[in-house]
């Protein structure tokens, strides 16, 4: 379950304001039980932080405009974690010939972090035979995945006898940044007698990086040094509509 709370305020006729969050309880946990693992093997999932933030303004000027801008914001925390029987000094065994895998998770994901704030801004105009909205969305922020193993190995065995070790770099940061996830668009419906036509025009950029770190020295790995890498990625795309 969650908690939500809304909140609206009209300080005008014209104008209006909205506020809604909702929260998920903090220290949720589920087991992620499958078929395929011992008890020791499988994982629970558990949130930490698991919230939403809104706020919206709307302001007609007239009885043909309608402006809106509204932002969200998106505030998670969470991990796989092992269950209480595992033993972190005992590293996960697969049996690649029938598909089980004992001991421990193959891999634990702590924390699961998530920060990226979005956002939208419209117009519309209401005039005569022709409905006109133009506007724009958006996008930034991070995601972040922690990796860490068990011993960080995984054995592989086949019916029983051992065949391939797995090593692990870890514990591991892989962060996916987003410079800019940012749209425009224009987009009228125009009526005139028995016809209407529907008007679009988009475009969309999505934009990444990659900024300047170390990673840090392992059991099996040195540290690695990372150069900032510019746009990964760096798509620009234009979609128009007809109808």
């Amino acid at each position: 379950y969650s908690t939500a709370a809304r909140f609206s305020w009209r300080p005008t006729q014209k104008h209006g304001f909205t506020f809604y969050a909702d929260m998920v309880p903090v220290d949720w946990l589920a087991t992620t039980a499958t078929a395929l693992g011992s008890y020791e093997a499988q994982t629970e999932y558990k949130t930490e932080v698991d919230s939403l933030i809104q706020p919206q303004w709307k302001w007609t000027p007239n009885n043909q405009w309608l402006l809106e801008v509204g932002q969200s914001y998106k505030l998670s925390r969470s991990a796989f974690l092992a269950v209480d029987t595992a033993d972190p000094n005992i590293p996960s065994v697969l049996d690649v010939a029938t598909g089980i895998r004992t001991r421990a998770p193959a891999v634990l994901l702590d924390p699961i972090l998530v920060n990226a704030p979005n956002g939208r801004a419209s117009a519309t105009l209401v005039a005569g035979g022709h409905n006109l909205k133009f506007g724009s969305q958006w996008q930034y922020g991070y995601f972040d995945l922690s990796f860490s193993t068990y011993g960080d190995v995984n054995y592989l065995t086949a019916l029983g006898n051992p065949v391939a070790v797995l090593y692990w770099a870890t514990p591991f940061l892989q962060r996916m940044n987003i410079k800019a996830n940012l749209a425009f668009y224009a987009q009228d419906q125009w009526q005139y007698k028995r016809l209407t036509l529907n008007l679009g025009l988009r475009h969309d950029w999505v934009n990444g990086y990659i900024p300047e770190y170390t990673v840090p020295a392992t059991r099996f790995a040195a540290a690695l040094p990372i150069k900032r890498h510019d746009n990964l990625p760096n798509y620009k795309d234009i979609s128009p509509r007809l109808g």
